[in-house]
């Protein structure tokens, strides 16, 4: 009967599993466009040798053709060239080691930048999130606590943001779920020889994927050193520290540029400068985990934590009995620092920065509201279960979800109607530009054009489609100046204004 149970409670997992990737297949599906480093991860993957197109020489004085675009943003006759992909990242401010994988799919599919190349690779990471995230808990508290955690993680708008982001950051949670996972074995000093080495692993991978590893790695680091400390576990406090500096700095010699990204880029100074200053925004970031996890889940979570509490004070709790209590509450200070310390530094109030502690946010809400259902009213473990799949499927109407873009179903299907128009792109904003290449990869030729450019246009075509960025205030002088012999309609004004002009008859 015990057997069985079991078996049911794993199929339980898998059927959880599944219906969360197609969950994040639908969302893939309804993604109509691009924020601007999505459109990076292709370039900077794919492009041989040249990781910002807009630093030709020619940029603004020529036109591009589609095949140059389309070079630009995938893999043609140059595939599996990682020394190309390891060139384009010491130009730009990340480690390389996600534009790798990037690469590789899309050496697999040449002549092609879909959008399921980064998704896939998304959707497959996912999967293991989810994996790691029920496997932790499971581990530290129990199985049904697991299906909970991972309910409310992998049917959270966090989760769908994470996964339809087409950047590192799913990459990068899966990195800090498995460095958090062998960090309880050090915790517990039950760490053998086969942890040093993945622990030494996840954190290599982890510092060449975002530097925001190294920062979470570092405060995980200094909190666990001071407990092994405090402990008197000296040993053990000096080979995970040796293990977890060797990592960092077998990171750096593969990748040099890391140091110059970090102390000398725009993006590492603008960090420093920001720890100088008195501001937080915490109060933003606050929003983004409660629109990230639900506003339910977070609200019956700050209720179960204060019942845990009165039920402790009383002495009728003993959480020591029921979890992993060490290891919780040292996860708990190292996501509470790292957290303060990204609302100081991050250049932007953004989900993307914070993306990592969305699947541990959802292991606490689960595991407190799970230690406070199983003493109520309620029996059974399938009943809580239940009850955290509703409180799910009640958000889902409610959820604000970042990257899909819907409206740019309107601005594909123009492209596709007029694909065999050239453009001429008027940019508020050189580097915004990128934003619309794949748009444009759609198009015989592309001519870009700074806004303020006063010089005339030579152009010979009948008709032609004109982007304009940034306020539409000045669309009618830019119109009425460069093409007074042209008659003008708007198509769409979502996002960038997408203008279709014909010669006046």
């Amino acid at each position: 009967m015990t057997k069985k149970l079991v078996f049911d409670k794993r199929s339980i997992v898998v059927l959880i599993i599944a219906i969360q990737v197609l969950v994040m297949v639908y969302h893939g599906m309804i993604k109509e466009g691009y924020f601007i480093d999505e459109v990076s991860s292709y370039g900077l993957s794919n492009s041989y040798y040249e990781p910002f197109i807009q630093n030709d020489d020619d940029f603004i004085e020529r036109y591009y053709t589609k095949e140059e675009l389309t070079d630009y943003l995938s893999v043609t006759d140059d595939g599996f060239s990682y020394d190309s992909v390891y060139y384009n990242q010491t130009k730009d401010v990340h480690p390389p080691f996600y534009y790798f994988i990037f690469h590789t799919l899309s050496s697999l599919f040449p002549n092609n930048y879909s959008k399921w190349i980064g998704l896939s690779i998304n959707i497959l990471i996912f999967i293991l999130i989810d994996i790691m995230v029920y496997r932790l808990v499971f581990e530290s508290v129990n199985r049904e606590a697991g299906i909970c955690a991972l309910i409310i993680w992998g049917f959270s708008a966090g989760a769908i943001n994470t996964i339809t982001f087409v950047r590192m950051y799913a990459l990068l949670s899966l990195l800090v779920l498995m460095f958090i996972y062998l960090l309880r074995k050090f915790i517990k000093c039950e760490a053998k020889k086969v942890d040093h080495f993945l622990i030494m692993l996840v954190t290599f991978l982890g510092s060449l994927t975002h530097y925001y590893f190294i920062i979470f790695a570092f405060i995980a680091s200094f909190i666990t050193c001071l407990y092994l400390l405090y402990k008197r576990k000296i040993q053990n406090l000096l080979v995970f520290g040796f293990t977890e500096l060797t990592s960092v700095i077998l990171a750096m010699i593969f990748f040099p540029a890391m140091l110059t990204h970090v102390f000398s880029s725009y993006r590492g100074v603008d960090s420093f400068s920001a720890l100088d200053s008195a501001s937080l925004n915490i109060t933003g970031y606050i929003k983004i985990v409660i629109e990230a996890i639900g506003p339910l889940f977070i609200v019956l979570g700050a209720i179960s934590l204060l019942i845990i509490i009165y039920l402790s004070i009383r002495k009728k709790l003993d959480l020591s009995e029921e979890i992993d209590l060490s290891y919780y509450v040292i996860l708990g200070i190292i996501s509470i620092l790292y957290f303060i310390l990204i609302t100081k530094i991050a250049p932007y109030i953004a989900d993307r920065y914070i993306m990592i502690l969305f699947p541990i946010i959802a292991i606490y809400l689960a595991i407190l509201i799970y230690l406070i259902l199983k003493r109520s009213i309620i029996k059974g473990n399938l009943i809580i279960i239940s009850i955290c799949l509703c409180i799910s499927v009640l958000q889902f109407p409610f959820m604000t979800l970042n990257y899909i873009y819907e409206q740019g179903k309107v601005r594909n299907a123009i492209n596709i109607e007029y694909s065999t128009l050239p453009v001429v792109y008027f940019y508020d904003d050189l580097w915004n530009t990128s934003t619309y290449l794949s748009e444009l990869a759609h198009h015989p030729r592309t001519y870009f054009r700074d806004k303020t450019l006063e010089s005339d246009l030579k152009l010979d075509e009948d008709r032609l489609l004109v982007y304009i960025d940034g306020t539409d205030e000045d669309d009618e002088m830019i119109l009425q100046e460069h093409f007074k012999d042209y008659d003008h309609e708007l198509l769409t004004d979502l996002r960038t204004r997408i203008y279709l002009l014909y010669i006046k008859s």
